[in-house]
Formats: structure tokens, sequence, C-alpha cells
């Protein structure tokens, strides 16, 4: 078992990882799964300057996390969105919390100063899971 950078070729991996999320839940704040071509532009275009990092089990992905541009203006350049998924045989082994601080030391080196992520309120799982990593609530986007 390793962590390592994401590279192109994991694409499809990750597309299926990612896959149950956005078509099972609201977490992912997408409607459409990316296709694995679409996952390999994100891929190119985020990690010429951001961390993607996979957990990888006998040379099968098992999860990924990585961070992306919170905001677009020049005074958010230090802050990173940070997101974490798992394949489903992943899950409750602890793996997650490995990745995630191996992915946050790569922003802390890199002098990212505040990383945050975004989390639906019935996600109580990675409400919990960022709990348990230090993060807080810091705000809500509710509809009025």
């Amino acid at each position: 078992m390793s962590i390592r950078p994401v590279t192109p070729a994991d694409a499809a991996r990750l597309a299926a990882i990612y896959r149950p999320y956005v078509e099972s839940t609201a977490i992912t704040f997408e409607y459409v799964p990316p296709t694995p071509e679409q996952m390999e532009a994100r891929i190119r275009t985020l990690t010429t300057a951001w961390p993607w990092l996979v957990w990888e089990e006998e040379g099968r992905v098992l999860g990924y996390a990585f961070a992306a541009p919170a905001f677009e203006k020049t005074a958010y350049a230090w802050c990173a969105d940070v997101t974490i998924y798992l394949s489903q045989e992943a899950r409750g082994r602890g793996l997650g919390k490995i990745l995630y601080t191996a992915l946050e030391r790569q922003l802390q080196a890199g002098g990212w100063q505040i990383l945050y992520a975004l989390v639906t309120r019935s996600n109580q799982a990675s409400m919990a899971f960022h709990a348990s990593m230090g993060y807080r609530q810091v705000g809500l986007l509710a509809r009025s």
C-alpha cells in the first residue's frame, strides 16, 4: 500500500470511484459523473499547481484526495478546497485519515494557509470525518 501523486493514467479509476457519489448522493455538487476523459482533463489541468494523491494497494487505486482553487480572486490564492473520495471497499479502514493527512502536509509545505471542505449537511459521515481531522464549521449555505 502506498500514497503517490495521481497521474493521467489514473483517470478511469478515479472516475469509477467518483461515479457512485455523483449518482447516489448530493455530496459532490455535480449532477452528471465525469467521463474518464473529463477526469483526465481535470487531472492535467489542476495538478500543474495543486496536489492530487491516490491510495494504492497491490496496483489498484482505492481512493484519492485532492486540492483545488478555492475562489478566483487573487486574495484567495493561498486557500485550498480539499476533497477525498474512497472506493466502497476502502471505507472504514482509516485510509481517509492517512490520505488526507498526506494531502494536508503537501499543502502546508507548499505554503497554503487555509484549507476548507464544502460538506452537505446530510453527509453526517463526512461531517464527523472532518471534525475528527480538526475542521470546524464556519458557515452554512442555506436556502432562504
